[in-house]
């Protein structure tokens, strides 16, 4: 092992299987010469064009980059090794050179040289380096729209797959297309709007019967919390590669906005599962991100368990299915079975609670502002998870002293207030969500809602029982129309106008939630505006899709996040709002539209 070979490590994601570098060269931005000795083709242009487009291309620059054909040595090692059509080698020569048996080989390589280098002071900072390199399992990316959101961060980190089930229209499958030729990315679609992707080795048509789908979250009704837990990831690559998986994709929902770090857990352990231990890749995620190594891995450490634990209870999921929650005033109490709220009680939970407290704080010293987050939502949830067990516990019981119904009326309060912790989690956020402009709200503010209704069910036992508490309303709205099957035209669109001149009469942000009151019929919410004496003054937060969020079986609430900048009741305004549903639906699709501020 050289010298440096530590220090280039930590750039590198996914490590390399074998590597090893003596020295670092220092060239002038101007001195660089590209030379390609290789069979031509669209991925090999690719290949190229990234290296001229970091490195520029000197006619006469003295340090050579080279593309070339193995030699006979190279080539007998690079046919030995599992996926060889993706295997590459870098060595040096007082040159850098890139070998590989096919095209897909050198872009693999490429990427891996662009890892390594880095730049000051006008330099190329050049990692004289020698690997042999090859992937653990041949197909590895993401299913759903994500994946092909994603094509260039994906390919950077050598994932060669993008699944998805539906695009917009014939130009974008034509530039996805285009992208993943451009990256070597194995593109398969269920869906093609052009009838079939006829490019052999680009697309396939048809699932493979040994894909596995990756699902690292806890997912119910729509609701969504991350397993950020890298320890989780590792260990089922490990078990891919030991069974010889063919291809692992993961599904990513639009909302997760945690992605990224475990993506890059996952493209890291599927190319080389033996090759980092947990710890060492947290390190090199924070080198590549310019974060404290020594700080993130702190945060990771504490997060890890508490988030895990909180995963794989499934106390959100089943919060969010429960139909006493989820459909506001339908049931009566009496009729009510609590057992769902006290099943899988979380054990220890005040230790989870405060390991997550503890990443709150490691997270906010490190900068990381999305893990500050995360923490900081599964410290709220676990917290609302213990005051549900406790609250329904005590509820049970045939009879209660005095102490134990003031522990009611503090369960209560518990659950309100972390609620509420974990609804204006987002506030704080903003900056990061408006950023990516990512349909975030989905998860965690659905998630909020579930335990805001949560308290307003403990709020209404406690009426029932008549047990002295303190009033909140946290989740109540005013309620400023609603809709039904009459309102929609023949072609399935219902445009809705109503006055909330009294309810908006602040500047700032408010939501607008939609709620069914029966039926389950398909619809989008196609646009929201507000106007302003006929002008239109409001913008509509978080949602960059060209119709907003279908409301659907799974998801019986609904919200969007609206800024209103005109004040005064003395105002005009209007909240103008167009759905559609699906004209063959025969459903009922019943609804209420509310207005809250924030």
């Amino acid at each position: 092992m050289g010298r440096y070979t530590q220090i280039i490590s930590q750039r590198l994601i996914p490590l390399p299987k074998e590597l090893s570098c003596n020295d670092i060269k220092k060239v002038a931005f101007n001195d660089i010469k590209i030379d390609v000795i290789y069979p031509e083709d669209a991925l090999l242009r690719s290949a190229k064009r990234k290296l001229v487009s970091f490195f520029g291309n000197s006619l006469y620059g003295s340090f050579k980059i080279r593309i070339v054909d193995p030699m006979p040595e190279t080539l007998n090692v690079l046919n030995h090794f599992p996926n060889s059509d993706q295997a590459y080698r870098i060595w040096s020569d007082g040159s850098i050179n890139i070998s590989a048996l096919t095209s897909k080989g050198i872009m693999n390589g490429v990427r891996t040289l662009l890892q390594a280098v880095s730049k000051e002071d006008g330099m190329f900072n050049i990692p004289l380096l020698f690997i042999y390199d090859y992937p653990d399992i041949p197909l590895r990316g993401q299913r759903s729209e994500t994946a092909v959101r994603d094509i260039a961060y994906m390919a950077s980190l050598k994932l060669n797959s993008a699944d998805y089930m539906s695009i917009n229209s014939i130009d974008e499958e034509k530039r996805l297309k285009e992208n993943c030729i451009n990256e070597g990315i194995v593109l398969n679609s269920n869906i093609s709007y052009s009838g079939c992707i006829t490019d052999e080795n680009l697309c396939v048509l048809s699932e493979n019967a040994d894909t596995v789908i990756f699902d690292w979250m806890t997912y119910g009704g729509k609701c969504i919390f991350p397993r950020t837990a890298v320890d989780f990831i590792k260990e089922n690559c490990e078990k891919f590669v030991e069974n010889k998986t063919r291809k692992v994709v993961c599904y990513t929902p639009v909302s997760d906005i945690y992605q990224k770090f475990n993506i890059t857990a996952m493209a890291e352990w599927l190319w080389n599962a033996k090759g980092r231990d947990t710890e060492s890749f947290m390190r090199a995620y924070a080198t590549v991100n310019r974060m404290d190594p020594d700080k993130f891995v702190k945060w990771c450490t504490y997060n890890m368990t508490p988030a895990r634990t909180l995963a794989e209870n499934g106390f959100i999921a089943r919060l969010m299915s429960n139909r006493i929650v989820t459909v506001k005033g339908k049931e009566d109490l009496d009729y009510c079975g609590f057992d769902d709220f006290i099943e899988n009680a979380i054990i220890d939970i005040d230790k989870y609670i405060r390991m997550a407290d503890r990443a709150v704080r490691a997270a906010k010293q490190t900068g990381y502002e999305e893990g500050e987050t995360e923490s900081r939502c599964v410290t709220a949830v676990l917290r609302c998870a213990g005051a549900q067990q406790k609250f329904f516990t005590l509820y049970r019981m045939k009879k209660r002293n005095p102490e134990e119904e003031q522990q009611m009326v503090l369960m209560y309060e518990m659950m309100h207030n972390n609620s509420r912790s974990l609804y204006y989690a987002l506030l704080d956020w903003k900056n990061v969500v408006d950023k990516e402009n990512l349909h975030f709200h989905t998860g965690i503010t659905c998630t909020a809602v579930a335990c805001m209704r949560m308290a307003d069910l403990m709020k209404k036992i406690l009426e029932k029982l008549d047990i002295k508490h303190r009033e909140h309303h946290s989740l109540s709205y005013h309620e400023i129309g609603g809709w039904d099957v009459s309102v929609f035209d023949k072609e399935g669109i219902a445009e809705l106008t109503y006055d909330i001149a009294k309810y908006a009469d602040k500047e700032g942000r408010y939501h607008i939630c939609f709620d069914y009151t029966d039926g389950k019929s398909d619809i989008s919410v196609k646009s929201i505006s507000g106007l302003c004496n006929n002008i239109e003054k409001a913008h509509v937060l978080y949602d960059n899709t060209s119709s907003l969020k279908r409301l659907n079986n799974d998801e019986p609430w609904y919200e969007v996040f609206i800024d209103i900048e005109c004040t005064g009741r003395d105002q005009e305004k209007i909240l103008k709002i167009i759905l559609e549903r699906a004209t063959d639906n025969k459903n009922k699709c019943n609804g209420i539209v509310g207005i809250r501020k924030i």
